[in-house]
């Protein structure tokens, strides 16, 4: 008795770490970490795109965020505001009926939750959450779709 209960325990610290690993490698935070050398490519050829205008751009990067993708989905937003600084939107991970993961990037040194939410959605870059900074400029966002 005393080893199937020690089994047992084992067996359920398993899983538990299991789905602490997997909320892990879902999570925003650790794909910033992981891939952010292809987010910070993203924001300079945003640079390049909005350097001529203060209208929203919107591009296609070349990795996969969208697990059945569409032709011709964009997953970057982008804007230049009037005073020079640079608004980046970046769909990382689209699971449809799952919902959507993202990052902003803002030279904006005043960004709030709130302020960020705004932008996003007075720049034409959808309607998400912020799930908060993540550091320097960079915050994670989120669309429920609920």
């Amino acid at each position: 008795m005393k080893r199937a209960l020690k089994w047992l325990k084992r067996l359920g610290q398993g899983i538990l770490a299991l789905i602490g690993v997997f909320l892990i490698v879902k999570s925003s935070t650790f794909d910033f970490l992981i891939h952010n050398g292809r987010y910070q490519d993203a924001v300079e050829e945003a640079r390049k795109r909005t350097a001529e205008t203060h209208e929203t751009v919107y591009f296609r990067t070349d990795w996969e965020f969208d697990v059945a993708p569409m032709a011709g989905g964009q997953n970057i937003c982008a804007r230049r505001l009037e005073d020079g600084t640079l608004f980046v939107r970046i769909l990382v991970r689209d699971f449809h009926r799952g919902g959507k993961l993202g990052l902003v990037y803002t030279q904006d040194d005043n960004a709030t939750s709130s302020s960020i939410e705004r932008a996003l959605d007075s720049h034409g870059c959808g309607e998400w959450s912020s799930k908060g900074a993540l550091w320097g400029s960079w915050w994670a966002i989120e669309n429920n779709l609920g």
